[in-house]
């Protein structure tokens, strides 16, 4: 049987999205899919797995680390990891190729790239000149990338990466225990109306919409979608988040990343 490709995304603000999505068109049959909460994850034998995600405090989301452990890794032929980041990735490689190590799944290439960075807590987007700066060196950066995939080159962690293994697990820990807290800090103004795009566009469910206005429950993984997806702003991290400008990436759309945090089956 020859081998398949599937490319599996989580993203927030679209960048992780957008890179998923060019790295699929070039290459030919590969099939597009979310990272879902929840559900077995069904792959055909002989499967090229990749994965595109975004790297939070030094490492993938919880909610990439629990799907990467419920792959099917006999299904698995090889895999590549696409690691986007805003600041420094820290170890984020190294502990990415042991977790897919551990779950059966040994040899992944993984590949870092910068992108925007666009986390409210540390002052959310800068100016759209910078911006325009990221994403034109992004472009360069994923060109490189796609080649190297389509050629199937091994990329192992940089020895950077492996050296930062034990302060990545330290202090991705610390922001993981966080979590079950963070979202009580979003508030929300009268300028929302009820339109629902923070919770279409959040990837683990975790927003709900009460008497027309939003509601966390408690999973957030600090993507921030709902704060930058919003079309009226009205969606606030602190009081200082009222000024930030907004962001998500330029070639994506709320509707391409909308409804995809099903917790059923991923089929």
């Amino acid at each position: 049987m020859a081998e398949s490709t599937v490319i599996f995304w989580f993203s927030g603000t679209g960048n992780s999205y957008y890179v998923a999505r060019r790295i699929c068109d070039g290459l030919p049959g590969a099939d597009l899919r979310p990272v879902v909460s929840r559900g077995e994850v069904k792959l055909l034998p002989d499967t090229h797995v990749i994965l595109v995600a975004p790297v939070y405090s030094w490492a993938p989301p919880r909610a990439v680390q629990q799907f990467i452990n419920r792959l099917p890794g006999r299904n698995v032929t090889r895999v590549t990891a696409v690691l986007t980041h805003g600041a420094a990735p820290g170890g984020a490689a190294a502990l990415t190729a042991g977790q897919f190590r551990r779950a059966g799944m040994p040899n992944a290439r993984v590949f870092t790239m910068r992108m925007v960075e666009n986390y409210p807590p540390f002052g959310g987007a800068p100016k759209q000149e910078k911006i325009d700066k990221f994403l034109t060196a992004a472009e360069t950066q994923l060109g490189i990338i796609r080649q190297a995939i389509a050629e199937g080159k091994h990329h192992p962690p940089s020895a950077g990466s492996r050296l930062l293994v034990i302060p990545s697990l330290l202090i991705n820990a610390l922001f993981r225990k966080t979590l079950p807290r963070s979202d009580k800090k979003f508030t929300v103004t009268d300028a929302c109306n009820g339109c629902g795009t923070c919770v279409s566009v959040c990837p683990v469910n975790n927003i709900d919409l009460a008497t027309g206005k939003p509601v966390w429950k408690g999973k957030c993984e600090q993507c921030f979608a709902c704060f930058h997806w919003c079309p009226n702003r009205a969606i606030l991290y602190g009081e200082r988040s009222a000024k930030q400008d907004r962001y998500h990436h330029p070639a994506v759309k709320s509707l391409d990343i909308a409804g995809t945090a099903a917790d059923g089956e991923n089929e």
